[in-house]
């Protein structure tokens, strides 16, 4: 009986891992199931299995006592037949013969041997990375099950649920990704390893990760806020004030930012220098747009109004009102940003206030006319406005030429440092 399952005890060590005297427990507990299917629950069954051959040998327990009342029980002459020196009261052993075991008897034993094994595996997952949770770690896609992802991760099968990955997360079969270890649990029905991409902590372990100076402490990110799949704002500072935190994540030509980016499907992401002035922190979280002026509302203490030009009201709103609101969650929920217009100059035709930024754009030295309404068409009006967003998110919005583009960022940016 159960001759194929035990077989496969090899398979079970080297493949999946699991210890052969977890393997021998599990057929144990199998039989003794399948034994009182056939012999009754209240038989007292023991099994011995020999560990080096894993035949299995069954036994039923029997108390020697004239008055037989019970499956328990055996008399004194039939007890004797099985240990000779057998006395009223002693407790005998009786092997159960394979042919006992019917068809469901079998069927049972398979099933609970299963189901041991199944729970074995969940508690071998458990203990193998029950200490990696809040780890970033790569998984590969196996499938797609209507939005949830089932994949591999180191042999075992981890999941990145539709609510764990963000819009832009379109993976195919065999596709790799990082993720954030989030969960291990033993209590479904197959082991289960939770990965996710939406937790704010991804985005604080891929930056710990790509930029040194976080995980070494010089660096430190205060605070996170995200719209998954659409924008990012992170608060930092630096303990060595020789060190600009921006700059340190930004990377030489973006390369750190640029990494980050790539393991977020082009998710964009705003670098915020934290300051404990919150005022000066709010105008911060507002980039990219540009701020005129910030004060703390006189009707209500936990509001921030921000003033900015007419002409910057949608890039300080944002689309759908992502950039206040991710902006205001940057600073923390007791505090909440409203945006008003300074329509100071007004009076002057939408046409003339045009032609003026085009007029000052194209001062700037080396950037022509053309190039000057390119920019004012999407929005660029300052130097200001330009290097407000990081060179390669420049690049991507202007719609000019990358290397035109990259030469009026610096420009601009050699006149907002200048300043």
């Amino acid at each position: 009986m159960n001759s194929d399952l035990i077989s496969s005890f090899s398979t079970l060590e080297h493949q999946r891992g699991f210890d052969r005297s977890v393997l021998l427990k599990a057929v144990e507990t199998a039989l003794i199931s399948a034994a009182k299917k056939t012999l009754g629950n209240s038989c007292d069954v023991r099994v011995e299995i020999d560990p080096k051959t894993c035949k299995p040998t069954v036994y039923q327990r029997f108390i020697v006592n004239d008055a037989v009342r019970g499956d328990d029980m055996i008399t004194l002459e039939e007890a004797r037949k099985i240990k000779p020196d057998a006395e009223l009261g002693d407790t005998v052993e009786k092997p159960v013969s394979n042919s006992l075991f019917g068809r469901i008897a079998t069927q049972s034993a398979k099933q609970a041997l299963n189901q041991q094994l199944r729970q074995a595996e969940k508690d071998i997952v458990v203990n193998r990375y029950k200490n990696r949770v809040g780890e970033l770690v790569t998984a590969v896609v196996r499938q797609n099950l209507r939005g949830d992802y089932i994949c591999d991760f180191e042999g075992s099968e981890a999941i990145l649920a539709s609510g764990d990955h963000a819009p832009n997360d379109d993976f195919f079969p065999g596709d790799s990704f990082r993720a954030l270890l989030v969960e291990i649990s033993s209590d479904q029905a197959s082991p289960s390893i939770r990965l996710s991409r939406t937790t704010p902590k991804f985005i604080h372990a891929l930056f710990a990760e790509e930029v040194s100076e976080i995980s070494e402490g010089i660096v430190e990110i205060l605070n996170i806020s995200r719209d998954p799949g659409f924008r990012t704002k992170i608060a930092v500072r630096s303990t060595d004030p020789k060190v600009d935190p921006v700059g340190a994540c930004v990377g030489i030509r973006g390369n750190r930012i640029n990494n980050i980016r790539d393991s977020l499907n082009g998710e964009k992401i705003d670098i915020v220098e934290w300051s404990d002035d919150i005022l000066t922190f709010a105008k911060n979280a507002l980039l990219p747009a540009k701020v005129l002026s910030i004060s703390v509302s006189e009707d209500n203490p936990h509001v921030i109004v921000g003033t900015v030009d007419s002409s910057h009201y949608t890039q300080a709103i944002g689309k759908r009102g992502q950039n206040v609101r991710l902006a205001g969650k940057l600073l923390g929920d007791r505090w909440v940003i409203n945006i008003s217009k300074d329509d100071r100059g007004s009076d002057i035709p939408f046409e003339e206030k045009l032609r003026q930024a085009v007029s000052h754009l194209a001062s700037l030295g080396g950037v022509f006319s053309e190039t000057a309404e390119i920019l004012v068409r999407n929005g660029f009006l300052t130097p200001e406005g330009i290097t407000a967003l990081t060179q390669e998110d420049f690049v991507k919005e202007c719609e000019l030429d990358a290397e035109v583009a990259g030469m009026v960022w610096n420009k601009a940016k050699e006149i907002v440092s200048g300043k």
